[in-house]
């Protein structure tokens, strides 16, 4: 009786410690909250809406009620200059979005993801009564097989650059071709092409030329550089297709693959009147204009292109399926094209910026965001819904063999040679491998770091 007695003393005892201790922590860490000063975050980019992006920083504010994100918008051309004139001046954005292309640019002004962040959260407890409390809390970081295993294989090799993860996206657009149904049709072609060989095949029924041989109408926009949105990346993704390895993430790497030639040889016959392909040429308008005004075939483009067509021309009968494939390809192949989020070194709240980003690009919040955008989603467990909705899924469909190459410190100059060399490529009667060994030689200038002012 007395040993029992003494037992439940014990017990209320420990309860009592317990308790206590408890009641200790929870004070140390409200106070460490308190401690924590409200903390506002400025986060710059471009073609993002505020009231898209909202989704996203809204939903992080509540949980994180310390922390306010307030976005602002800038037009493309201006955001490079005010990127720099901003951190000369020891201001400018805690976090910042940048092309994928551009990561290994903007490492010296960004700070790595660090291994662990504290930031002040806010969460529900109690079983019986409930209680909004809020703690500081540690929250780690993603790995590098973190980063592999949650993203698809394009972001990971964008965003891990020397052995540290430098950026973090919220989707990944893909390339698609999107196509005329009413030309299509008028032309006697039930369904779209699905590979290249059909792409040439239709070329000798669509293409129509006028006495003073102009392009009444058009297959698809191919074979030029200066009137074809992303030919840098139609080419690329060619190459890519027939097995050409375009990088080895420290230098370019396409110059000693004659299949580089054979693709690029198989972009210009498009634009050559000696070709049964011939379809295109530097004199044509836009390709996305001359699409739009129901004169092209196919167009090559990303998701960014149809609430631009839409409102172009809101009553153009077009549809988007897959890029075409070569007859070859072990696996279909796209290409990708997407923004990624740094954060600043300048940054005073770099670890809160980056758990910030962390969550808002986890598949719990990201969702939201990727619904009301109707983007292509960048984390793996996601892309197996989107690959059934009708509007996302012809780029969701080949999402996870999505390409992206360029890994240098100025991919403006890199896209300059490039197109430059196919222009030169076009004027010569028979493309030289000589002709991509000087590209490569340019290109790998461009992958050595920025001197030091």
């Amino acid at each position: 009786m007395f040993k029992n007695k003494y037992i439940t003393l014990g017990i209320i005892a420990l309860i009592i410690i317990i308790v206590a201790w408890a009641s200790v922590l929870g004070f140390i860490n409200s106070r460490k909250v308190a401690s924590f000063p409200p903390v506002t975050l400025e986060y710059w980019g471009v073609w993002e809406q505020p009231e898209d992006i909202n989704l996203l920083t809204q939903a992080y504010n509540a949980k994180h009620p310390l922390v306010t994100i307030n976005f602002r918008t800038f037009k493309a051309a201006e955001y490079r200059d005010q990127l720099l004139k901003a951190w000369a001046q020891d201001r400018g954005p805690d976090l910042f979005m940048v092309p994928n292309t551009w990561v290994r640019e903007y490492q010296e002004f960004a700070t790595p993801m660090p291994s662990s962040m504290s930031v002040p959260t806010q969460y529900e407890t109690g079983t019986f009564k409930k209680e909004v409390v809020s703690r500081l809390v540690d929250y780690p970081g993603y790995t590098i097989k973190n980063i592999k295993d949650t993203f698809i294989d394009v972001v990971y090799q964008d965003v891990v650059v020397d052995a540290t993860i430098l950026a973090l996206p919220y989707s990944v657009d893909t390339m698609a071709l999107y196509y005329n149904r009413a030309l299509l049709q008028a032309n006697n072609i039930a369904e779209p092409a699905r590979t290249w060989d059909e792409i040439v095949s239709q070329a000798k029924t669509i293409s129509k030329l006028n006495s003073d041989d102009t392009f009444l109408q058009s297959t698809i926009a191919l074979g030029a550089t200066k009137n074809i949105p992303n030919a840098f990346d139609i080419v690329s993704l060619l190459m890519s297709q027939v097995g050409v390895r375009l990088s080895d993430g420290n230098y370019p790497t396409f110059d000693s693959d004659d299949r580089a030639l054979s693709a690029i040889s198989f972009y210009l016959n498009f634009a050559r009147p000696t070709t049964i392909a011939y379809s295109w040429n530097k004199d044509q308008a836009n390709a996305l204009d001359v699409f739009t005004s129901g004169r092209l075939a196919y167009f090559l483009g990303y998701n960014y292109h149809a609430p631009q067509i839409k409102q172009i021309n809101p009553k153009l009968d077009w549809d988007v399926i897959p890029v075409p494939q070569t007859n070859l390809a072990v696996a279909p192949q796209t290409y990708a094209n997407y923004w990624v989020t740094m954060v600043s070194k300048k940054s005073k709240n770099a670890g809160v910026s980056w758990q910030a980003l962390s969550e808002m690009s986890s598949a719990e919040n990201v969702g939201p965001y990727l619904a009301q955008t109707k983007k292509t989603t960048a984390l793996r467990s996601l892309i197996k819904g989107q690959q059934q909705d009708i509007i996302i899924g012809p780029f969701a469909q080949n999402v996870l063999q999505a390409q992206s190459w360029y890994h240098g410190y100025n991919y403006p100059l890199a896209e300059k040679y490039f197109l430059q060399t196919i222009d030169d490529m076009a004027a010569s009667e028979k493309p030289t491998m000589g002709m991509l060994l000087t590209l490569n030689g340019q290109i790998r200038q461009t992958y050595q770091p920025p001197k030091q002012q």
